[in-house]
């Protein structure tokens, strides 16, 4: 599933925004995630979950998740332009 936005915190938490329909397809209790870089496999997750946010009832489209995986060369990243996925393994 193509991820939307990514955000990244100070404490070192990053945030991946995708569908909520698609994650719900593919989600089950300990699934392990990769994420993919144009294609190409970028970078194993080491946890993944859902992060509750205070509005998060404004876009029920889209569903936000937390990681601490290091993703900080993604900053440079266009999302416009470049295509960032998120698969199981």
């Amino acid at each position: 599933m193509r991820v939307k936005k990514i955000f990244f915190l100070e404490n070192g938490l990053n945030v991946l925004v995708v569908n909520r329909n698609e994650y719900a397809e593919y989600y089950s209790k300990n699934q392990k995630w990769e994420l993919y870089l144009n294609g190409d496999k970028y970078k194993k997750l080491n946890d993944l979950k859902e992060l509750s946010l205070l509005n998060q009832s404004k876009n029920l489209e889209e569903i936000p998740l937390e990681t601490t995986t290091e993703l900080n060369k993604l900053k440079e990243i266009n999302l416009e332009f470049n295509n960032i996925e998120l698969k199981t393994i």
